[in-house]
């Protein structure tokens, strides 16, 4: 994780370290919506993404992973920044 995490390069870590923590939030949620405004599907639970692969709805193999990437990630830095909510629901798509 990039926001408490010992990982990733030095200059990082300390521009991270300097950042107020209320500000780390802020840019969480504006990467995480960011990463929404290009794939709506990873926002909220994604129940109607799952439900339509469910339904035998065709969607292409490529789309579906980087749909699991933009969803892990955007995961990711919403749990790192500190922002609140579950990672079981929406890690399901």
């Amino acid at each position: 994780a990039g926001f408490d995490g010992e990982i990733g390069p030095q200059p990082l870590r300390d521009a991270i370290e300097a950042t107020p923590d209320f500000v780390k939030p802020m840019m969480g949620g504006l990467t995480c919506g960011i990463i929404g405004v290009f794939y709506p599907n990873i926002l909220f639970f994604g129940y109607e993404t799952l439900n339509g692969l469910l339904m035998n709805n065709q969607m292409a193999t490529d789309a579906l992973f980087t749909l699991l990437i933009a969803k892990i990630f955007a995961t990711a830095v919403s749990a790192a920044s500190g922002l609140v909510g579950g990672t079981l629901a929406p890690s399901l798509f």
